[in-house]
């Protein structure tokens, strides 16, 4: 998950520019919220690292390839 609502972010409905606005004037408002949700943005973001994305997308195809998980699937091989 890249936005968890109310810590790193808000996610609003695609049409409620409403919402929308109103969660902008609460960033630009507060600045205490704003770093606090920059900060919690910067730690999510060190999870999406490749060799993480790389190791989960190799696990779901050695799941697929081997549901029973006794073989081993490694980059390049």
């Amino acid at each position: 998950m890249a936005v968890a609502e109310g810590i790193n972010g808000f996610v609003v409905p695609v049409d409620s520019e409403r919402e929308m606005a109103e969660r902008l004037c609460l960033i630009v408002s507060d600045p205490v919220a704003r770093a606090q949700m920059g900060a919690a943005s910067l730690t999510l973001a060190q999870r999406f690292t490749n060799a993480r994305m790389v190791g989960e997308t190799l696990a779901v195809y050695a799941a697929v390839l081997d549901p029973s998980g006794r073989k081993k699937v490694e980059p390049g091989k």
